[in-house]
């Protein structure tokens, strides 16, 4: 793997769906996904 090959994604909690997709897409076309993960958007939910 080289540096050339990689993407790192990160986002908020409100956006994990969208970056997880993203991440699918990306991994599609042969790149390798560093996903900085938020916590689950359960967690950040006000009860």
């Amino acid at each position: 793997m080289t540096a050339s090959n990689r993407i790192v994604l990160s986002s908020d909690h409100t956006a994990i769906q969208l970056r997880q997709t993203i991440a699918a897409c990306i991994t599609a076309y042969g790149w390798v996904v560093v996903d900085i993960r938020t916590a689950a958007a359960e967690e950040h939910t006000p009860s």
